[in-house]
């Protein structure tokens, strides 16, 4: 099993976009991570909080 430290490493910082109404996070290199992914899983709800309350659509999550 993967740490959340070592996940941190490999990804981030990681970026998203809204697109086609659809959440779309890259990774540091530009890579689509894919839904099944636990990063994936674990900013969805950050992200869907930020589309929400401030009207951003795209972004950078340095960090866990």
């Amino acid at each position: 099993m993967t740490s959340l430290k070592e996940l941190e490493e490999y990804y981030y910082p990681i970026y998203w976009i809204v697109k086609d109404n659809d959440i779309e996070i890259t990774d540091r290199y530009g890579a689509i991570i894919p839904k099944t992914c636990k990063i994936h899983a674990l900013e969805k709800s950050f992200i869907e909080e930020q589309i929400q309350s401030e009207l951003k659509f795209s972004g950078e999550i340095v960090c866990i």
